[in-house]
């Protein structure tokens, strides 16, 4: 991504891959698995299921992207579990973290990097320790090496504030991890690191109340949508989520353009509309319908209830076709 010459296209890519890939898989999957067994339905969206996520690794795979493998996997089983209306039970958990640890491996053995066990330390080393390393660097760089950065490493302020976007992940990685000159890196820190690397302590807690709000509103707005596009929109939150963890808000869910945000507004638009639709649907009566009520006689019938008691008798008239259906009733013509 990062040797894409175009900023336009790389923005274009990125929202291909992790947003609107990963939405169709989980839109076919879900697709799929709500559909009855044993029909044409669900013969045909098990068809395109398989070939959404079989285009999905193919291009994992020759770009040698291992974060999209695992999204691909948790896209899966999201939105299969939310399509079905059941909970993630342990087996499904573990078959996904394998799935999610399996192409790294396989692509490690595949480099030769030490084989098996080397490996594995990598990814171990990866997953347990270099995320808190990276961590640690954000909050001994600022302020006393550098100064806060107040916005200036969020794209939508710098830009409105005229300067350009500072590159928080890449400064890190030059300033604490970089070996080889002519290779440049990103080492990307979790939303608390970005909001202490742009306003201390008060960028702390400002990060994590817009985390916070932001995860409350993706979840009342999937709740929103119709079954499909909730287990999709759900296996691209969750992940999206999971993203908080090494990087920032404003890439993780704001991101992109359109970003995860847009896709769900336009998703609730497109719900309510058809729920609209749903409440006050327009009347269709067919032409034999028409032409069949026109010359269907209509009599006055009156039902007279017998009294009980202290109570009175009750009269009640209503017009009906030709036809006596009720008995203690006398009709005459209305």
């Amino acid at each position: 991504m990062s040797k894409l010459p175009n900023a336009l296209f790389r923005v274009a890519i990125g929202s291909l891959r992790n947003l609107y890939l990963m939405f169709a898989v989980g839109w076919t999957v879900a697709a799929a698995v709500s559909t009855k067994r044993r029909t044409v339905n669900r013969r045909w969206w098990s068809a395109i299921a398989v070939f959404t996520v079989g285009l999905a690794c193919m291009y994992a795979l020759v770009t040698t992207e291992r974060l999209v493998v695992g999204q691909i996997v948790l896209a899966v089983i999201v939105a299969a579990v939310v399509a079905r209306g059941r909970s993630l039970s342990a087996t499904q958990a573990v078959g996904g973290a394998v799935g999610l640890a399996s192409f790294p491996i396989v692509f490690g053995l595949y480099a030769g990097v030490g084989g098996l066990g080397g490996t594995l330390a990598g990814l171990r080393r990866r997953v347990f320790f270099l995320p808190g390393d990276v961590m640690t660097r954000y909050f001994i760089e600022f302020p006393d090496r550098t100064p806060f950065l107040h916005g200036a490493s969020i794209p939508k302020i710098s830009r409105l504030t005229g300067g350009e976007t500072f590159n928080l992940s890449q400064f890190i990685y030059i300033e604490y991890y970089q070996r080889d000159t002519p290779l440049v890196g990103n080492a990307n820190a979790s939303f608390l690191g970005v909001g202490w690397a742009n306003a201390g302590m008060v960028g702390v807690v400002l990060w994590s109340s817009v985390v916070a709000v932001a995860i409350v509103l993706v979840e009342r707005l999937v709740r929103r949508l119709p079954r499909r596009a909730a287990a999709a929109a759900r296996a691209v939150a969750v992940f999206q989520v999971v993203m908080l963890t090494f990087t920032d808000i404003t890439r993780a869910v704001f991101g992109f353009a359109p970003g995860f945000l847009d896709l769900l507004v336009i998703l609730g638009v497109m719900s309510a509309f058809d729920a609209r639709m749903a409440l006050h649907p327009k009347p269709r009566i067919s032409v034999a319908t028409r032409a069949t009520a026109r010359h269907v006689p209509v009599r006055l019938t009156t039902c007279t209830a017998e009294s009980s008691g202290s109570s009175p008798a009750v009269s009640v008239s209503r017009r009906q076709p030709n036809r006596d259906r009720d008995a203690g009733c006398r009709s005459g013509p209305g």
